[in-house]
């Protein structure tokens, strides 16, 4: 990773930014460093005082319950969180079940959608929202959705949030496919003092022109695909003081022209680090401590035993397919040129294990992906269809872009065999291996 100096932030500048009332203004300026190609914040304009001292003195809504916290929310308001444990789920999905269009047509800051196994909340269109637990302990105020396929908290088009003293996840551990807290199109974030936790997919996801994120003092664990997930951002994204650890995958970063991402005296687990360490359009400062149990890219253990989830598995010879990183060196695909390729999955890993099935290519169990010159592609994956766009992110991946959802490839060589470039996505808890 390239270092360089960089210019930190005082700490009593963070500390009023994350008090600081929802009515101020976060403006971040870049400066691009001489002996480097990454740009690093140089400042953070502050709050005017005087709407500090008015938040000191104007109390919040104070809310015991989930019908509470989601008919309080609305601009300009502070919300108290006065509950050890607040579950969202059941009052959303009462909702949901009983009038759900009736409610979302008397609510225009809050709505209820649907999602694969239940229902969501969504916040929208609001500006100056505070919601912070009720004491200065993010252990002592937990908030909790049910659906693995809900986000946590969806936020969209929202400017000027601040989250604070607060523990939020899923109940339910395992796979997941929504996030923690879900940022689209949202911008001057702050969260400090805060435990997002998996099996959300990302502790925090940041789409569609989010940016000017402050992140302080919090940490992101246990995720299913990462500690985050920042595309198509615009504007800076800053973690100062947080812990990123547990995630079973790196964190994803689509560098963008008008986006950056820095740390500041953070930690990092195994796949954080790998995420961020090697990364060249990330930027950690020397007080940040990096995992030393590392590869060099991420790769589960291979396993050969018997998996009784898949019929077709493979017995054989172990040294058949090594999947140890030391026999793989990594391929820059926008180099190796995916335009007009077409891709065969091999065999999927479980990614917990380790344990490989073979594909038979008979009765539907076969995953082909192609790749077109204009951007556009097609899977056929165990005989349904789908269509999607790419493009190259990062020096070795590239993001696939459905409908309704994102998956990244990585792309890898065989060290003994010159030219055998592989393909890996992952999807679910499954590693597909195209050739």
């Amino acid at each position: 990773m390239k270092k360089k100096l960089y210019q930190l932030l005082g700490l009593s500048l963070v500390a009023t930014l994350i008090m600081s009332t929802a009515t101020g203004c976060f403006g971040l300026k870049k400066e691009k460093d001489e002996d480097s190609d990454i740009e690093i914040s140089e400042e953070i304009e502050a709050f005017d005082s005087d709407d500090e001292e008015e938040l000191e003195t104007e109390e919040g809504i104070v809310v015991t319950t989930a019908e509470e916290f989601v008919e309080a929310i609305a601009p300009e308001t502070e919300i108290i969180v006065d509950a050890s444990y607040m579950n969202l789920t059941e009052y959303i999905e009462e909702i949901w079940e009983q009038d759900r269009e009736g409610f979302n047509a008397e609510h225009e800051y809050v709505q209820i959608e649907e999602c694969e196994d239940g229902a969501q909340l969504v916040i929208q269109d609001v500006e100056g929202l505070m919601i912070t637990g009720a004491t200065d302990q993010y252990a002592d105020t937990e908030i909790v959705v049910e659906p693995r396929y809900a986000d946590c908290l969806k936020f969209v088009n929202c400017n000027n949030i601040n989250l604070s003293n607060m523990t939020i996840g899923h109940t339910q551990q395992g796979d997941c496919m929504g996030d923690v807290l879900n940022f689209i199109s949202c911008h001057e974030v702050y969260l400090d003092t805060m435990d997002l936790y998996g099996c959300g997919v990302y502790g925090i996801s940041a789409k569609e022109g989010s940016g000017d994120f402050m992140i302080t003092y919090t940490v992101l664990r246990d995720c299913s695909y990462g500690a985050f997930n920042i595309s198509e951002a615009e504007g800076g994204f800053i973690f100062s003081d947080c812990t990123l650890t547990g995630s079973l995958g790196i964190p994803y970063y689509d560098d963008g022209e008008n986006s950056w991402v820095e740390f500041y005296s953070c930690t990092f687990g195994q796949k954080e680090t790998e995420g961020v360490m090697f990364s060249d359009t990330m930027y950690a400062d020397e007080a940040c401590v990096f995992s030393e149990d590392i590869e060099n890219y991420p790769d589960p253990e291979y396993d050969p035993e018997y998996d009784e989830d898949f019929e077709n598995e493979y017995e054989g010879d172990e040294g058949f397919m090594d999947l140890s990183p030391e026999n793989f060196n990594l391929v820059f695909p926008e180099e190796y040129g995916l335009e007009g390729t077409y891709w065969d999955a091999n065999f999927r890993q479980n990614a917990t294990t380790g344990k490989l099935a073979f594909f038979t290519g008979e009765e539907n169990d076969y995953v082909v992906i192609e790749f077109f010159d204009d951007g556009t592609g097609t899977i056929d994956m165990y005989g349904t269809e789908e269509e999607f766009t790419w493009k190259y992110v990062e020096n070795h991946s590239v993001e696939l872009k459905f409908s309704n959802k994102t998956w990244k490839a990585d792309f890898f060589e065989e060290v003994e065999n010159e030219g055998f470039v592989w393909m890996q996505i992952r999807v679910d808890n499954e590693i597909l291996w195209f050739m």
